[in-house]
């Protein structure tokens, strides 16, 4: 919003983006201010974050940072995007292990809240059919396991439309 020392706001005024925190199409954009004070500068970004625009006057007298917040593709891991497990490090027979499935949109952002259920497992002790878990902040859904004879073990995991989204084998090692 442009305003001036009263805060009284400055239709017409032009403000340039000169620091676009990596938004590189926004960089050098200008616009005048609408009646209300308002400037809309316009842009397209994929990758979900924080980031501060600062824009100026045309003298770069005045300048004013503004934040925004980029969210992942609102339609999800629905939109486009993917989960994926990953295979577990070695584990060993009679000991625990995390297997961890990763959601993320169209984009490659982690998508958090995301709905991970186990369709089937063979021998993974701990691992139950039909459990559930929920993406945590950063996108990632994690199953533990425990108790594992030694051997290759299998386990596919489905999404909230029950669509089979992630299967992984890992090898479990005698102690």
């Amino acid at each position: 919003t442009a305003t001036d020392g009263a805060g009284v706001f400055v239709p017409g005024e032009e403000l340039t983006v000169v620091d676009a925190d990596g938004l590189s199409d926004l960089v050098g954009q200008a616009v005048k201010a609408e009646p209300n004070g308002q400037a809309t500068f316009g842009f397209t970004e994929t990758t979900a974050g924080e980031y501060s625009i600062t824009v100026a006057d045309p003298s770069r007298s005045v300048t004013t940072t503004v934040p925004v917040t980029i969210n992942p593709d609102a339609a999800g891991v629905a939109g486009g995007g993917t989960f994926s497990a990953t295979r577990p490090a070695a584990a060993t027979a009679n000991r625990g292990g995390v297997i961890e499935v990763k959601a993320t949109d169209q984009y490659g952002n982690r998508v958090p809240g995301a709905t991970v259920t186990v369709d089937s497992t063979t021998g993974l002790v701990g691992l139950a059919d039909g459990a559930s878990k929920t993406a945590d902040n950063n996108g990632v859904a994690r199953f533990t396991f425990d108790g594992t004879a030694a051997g290759v073990h299998e386990a596919s995991f489905r999404d909230s439309t029950g669509a089979i989204i992630s299967e992984i084998q890992t090898t479990v090692y005698e102690d």
